[in-house]
Formats: C-alpha cells, structure tokens, sequence
C-alpha cells in the first residue's frame, strides 16, 4: 500500500482565498480608476435581487474579478518573461561589448610593440641574408675566382654588375626598351618616332600578320603603360 506522509491542506484555503479576492478585486480596480460610485451603484443592483438572479449576477460579479486576477498573473509572467529575456539579451550584448572593447584596447596597445618586433625581425632577416650572402661570396672568390680579380672589391663589383645585367633581362619593361633600340633616357616623342619607323616596313595590314610586328605593337603598348603615356 502506498502511504501519503505529507497533507496539503493549503488546497481548500487557496480555493477560498481567491474566491474572496474574486469579489473584493472589482472595487478595488473600480476604486484604482476612480469608477468607486458606479462599482457601488452595480453591488447595491445585484442585492436588489433576490432569488436565482442574485446569485447568478454574485457569480458573474465575482467570475469578472476573477478574470481580472487571472489576467493579472498573465501580465505578471509575460512581463517576467520578457524583462529577463531583456536582461539575458542585455547582459551578453555587454559581454559582447566587453571582448570587443578589450581586443580592441589589446590591438591598439600592442599595435606599436607588433612594429617594432615586425621590423627588428625584418632588418634581422635582411642582415642575416645578406651577411650569408657576403660569406658566400667570399667564398666563392677564395676558392674560384682569386687568381682572376686582384682584389675581392674587384670581383664584388663585377657580380653586382651581372646581377643588374640579368635583373635588365628579365625586366619586361627593358626587354621593351631593348627590343624598340631606344637608349637609357627617351621622350614620349622619340618612342612613337622609333615605333613609326619600325613599324613601317612590317605593318600587318601591308604584309599581313607576323610575329615581328607583334612583339612591336606588344613592347610599345608596354612602355606606354609603364611611362603612363595614355
């Protein structure tokens, strides 16, 4: 047999509880929104009564307030519901507010100590290539090229000479130059002059399409556009 160890008697009592406020909640809202004479005027009608009607308008009296009570808790969850859904909202947007305002604060702070290691570690690098590169040189020198240069300052210019040598081969804009014959220093004037003259003899449209006058027309439209002659 299952036994019950605890009562609730508060059932009973809770019952009778709002079944009063359903009947005193009325005067006060009538008495709240300043209607206290028309809420008298309507009691003193229903006691007027006498019989199954009085009972019937005592119920529908005490059913309105209960609906007023009844819509009062509604209102009463509703606004808890959305007054902590605010808070909830509100909380994590300054949660979010805060990480971004810190990494924010930790981007701008950190920013001049980001630089200042971005550019030791650069020039660290660049040193350490080019003291490499010294060192290989040296060696190269040493062991190949002692007998042909009197001094290593000697031979260290004429590698830094064949290092432009072929930097200017494979400069697309030298190759231009190179293939146009135009010197080191050129007017605008003297490319389309040079570009005539080469031109003439070549032209499509009097031999028809070659390779020659191609790469002409290609090495023109180049230097245009490097020297920025529209």
């Amino acid at each position: 047999m299952y036994r019950y160890s605890q009562t609730l008697p508060g059932g009973p009592v809770t019952l009778v509880g709002i079944t009063l406020l359903s009947f005193l909640v009325p005067g006060w809202v009538a008495a709240a929104l300043g209607f206290s004479a028309a809420n008298a005027q309507l009691v003193d009608w229903i006691f007027r009564h006498q019989g199954i009607s009085f009972i019937a308008l005592l119920l529908l009296y005490g059913l309105g307030g209960f609906i007023m009570i009844v819509g009062a808790g509604i209102a009463v969850c509703v606004a808890y519901c959305v007054l902590s859904r605010t808070v909830v909202a509100v909380r994590n947007g300054a949660a979010r507010a805060s990480i971004a305002t810190a990494q924010l604060l930790w981007t701008l702070l950190s920013w001049p100590v980001r630089t200042i290691v971005d550019l030791v570690k650069d020039q660290f690098h660049s040193r350490t290539a080019l003291w490499r590169e010294r060192q290989e040189l040296m060696r190269l020198y040493q062991e190949e090229y002692s007998q042909d240069f009197p001094s290593y300052r000697a031979f260290l210019r004429h590698w830094r000479a064949l290092q432009a040598a072929d930097q200017a081969k494979t400069d697309p804009l030298q190759q231009a130059v190179d293939l146009m014959g135009l010197p080191d220093t050129f007017t605008r004037n003297d490319l389309k002059e040079r570009f005539r003259t080469l031109i003439a003899g070549i032209h499509p449209d009097r031999v028809g399409p070659n390779g020659l006058a191609a790469q002409l027309i290609a090495a023109n439209t180049l230097i245009c556009e490097r020297k920025n002659w529209a």
